[in-house]
Formats: structure tokens, sequence, C-alpha cells
């Protein structure tokens, strides 16, 4: 469909190291999506390829963008909602761009880009919420939110390990079939949650499990998954334990994690990626 054809005043896009996504919007409405993998070809090239069937010529369009790491950081505190955004520069004159700016924290060391317009959509759709917020990815984050500020927060590259680790195992195929209700998946967690000192011995018995005990690659992975995640829940306790909790997600990984905190008597809410990206956008997108 043209931008014409469907009414769109605006694009919303999220930018990952792996995926671009874009949004066809409508005020604060999604009309149309589209989603391409990355390529070496250059951010404002793929953007295009990605967008350019909503352009029209000689109409300028916003075109408002979370998560590239060109995007200038904001030390916190700071209500990621209040955030202006940037105006980025690119060539096609049919393109207003502009980033979101992203989070920075010097103790310990941490940035995040992406997850604060997540965090901006959720607290807009629950006012007055105060808690912790995980927001799972290619760098898990743990946000703490207090009077609509991130006070503080942790990452975690737990996943991108999980995926590494599962290709050297050989149990890379075996995501598909993982459901977090394994009990191979509650025991992994409270193991490395009780023994943390024995993680790395234990994801090197995996393998091992399966030659010597006919143990299944799909139990095997969601061990694998059990470990690293109860590992993170050790380290990230001081975030998680007697708060009021919501995760971010909507895949495998976000019921993981929701799993994971259950079985640790922290029970949280699930929020949909896609509502709190679009709602964070919208409204951070208000005050260009």
């Amino acid at each position: 469909m043209q931008k014409n054809d469907i009414g769109v005043n605006w694009i919303a896009v999220e930018i990952r190291a792996e995926t671009l996504k874009a949004w066809a919007m409508k005020d604060t409405r999604a009309l149309a999506s589209s989603t391409a993998n990355r390529t070496q070809s250059g951010l404002e090239s793929e953007l295009l390829a990605l967008i350019g069937h909503w352009l029209t010529a000689n109409v300028r369009i916003d075109v408002v963008a979370c998560g590239p790491s060109e995007a200038p950081l904001h030390p916190i505190p700071a209500k990621p909602a209040e955030l202006s955004a940037v105006a980025a520069a690119i060539a096609d004159k049919r393109v207003a761009l502009s980033y979101l700016p992203g989070l920075s924290q010097t103790a310990p060391p941490a940035i995040m880009q992406g997850p604060e317009t997540h965090i901006a959509g959720f607290l807009s759709l629950n006012p007055g919420w105060d808690g912790v917020i995980c927001l799972p990815g290619a760098q898990t984050v743990w946000a703490h939110v207090s009077a609509g500020e991130v006070v503080s927060f942790q990452s975690f590259l737990t996943l991108g390990l999980i995926q590494t680790l599962s290709r050297d195992l050989q149990i890379s195929g075996c995501g598909a079939e993982f459901g977090n209700d394994d009990p191979a998946f509650a025991e992994a967690v409270n193991e490395t949650l009780t023994r943390p000192e024995r993680l790395a011995t234990r994801l090197a018995a995996i393998p091992a499990q399966h030659r010597l005990t006919g143990q299944t690659h799909k139990t095997g992975y969601a061990q694998l998954l059990g470990f690293l995640i109860g590992a993170e829940l050790a380290a990230a306790r001081p975030y998680w334990l007697g708060q009021q909790l919501a995760v971010i997600g909507d895949n495998d990984a976000a019921s993981a994690y929701q799993r994971a905190l259950s079985l640790q008597g922290a029970p949280s809410v699930l929020a949909d990626d896609t509502a709190t990206l679009l709602k964070g956008m919208a409204e951070r997108r208000i005050i260009l």
C-alpha cells in the first residue's frame, strides 16, 4: 500500500542489531508494519528499502526511530517520556528523520537504546506504576522505575550467550520445542540460584548427559536456558526481590523470564512488546 492509500502521517521505526521494524502510523494507530533483516548497505539504505512504499514524492513525513547506536544518551535518573527526539541527517528529502535518546548510567557502566521507549509506553499504559521492569533482548535490561523515572538499571548478555552456547553444544535447533513448563528448566533455574559457583561445570555436563544417558537435546536446551537465566536472576536479585515486577515481551524468552521469576515467588505482569513500543513512540513523538 502507498502512503496516500492508508492515511499515514508518521512512521515509527525500531532499530535492532539484526533487524529493522517499521510501522505506518496514523496518530497513535498502526495501520501497517514491515520487517527486514539488517544488511551491510548502511542504515539509510536499509531504512528506505523498508519504508519506501509508504513514501510519496514531494511529501515529507516524520520518521521517528529508537534503538540506533547513533542516538544521543541521557544520563539517569530520567523520565523517558520527557526526553526530546533529535534530528538525524538523511539525504532523502521525503523523510524527516529523528532519533529518540537512549539512557546511560556511569556506575555500573550501562546504556540502553530502545528499551527506554518500551518503558515510556508501559508507564503511559500503567499510570503511577512503580517497580522493576525486565526487558529481555540481545541485552536484557532490568530497570528500577519510580515516579516515572528510571533511577537505575542493569544489563545482561544472557540471551546472546544462550544463542552462542546452544550452537556450540549443538542444541540450537531445539529452541522452537522449548516450553518453560519443562521440569528441567525449573530445576536448572533453582540449581544456579542455589549453587551459582557450579554454573560452568553444569553447562559442560549438558552434552555429556546426552551421550551417556540419552538425555534429549530438548531437555539440554531447557537446562541451558534455566542455568543462564538463573545466573542472571542471582545477579539481579536486588532488582526483583520484593518488588512489583513487569516483563515486557511477547516471545518465548519473555515467558521464560516470567516463569523463572515465578519459581522464586516473584509474580510479574507480562506486557506486550509492540503495544508498549508504539505507545512509547507515540508519546515521545508529541514532544518533537
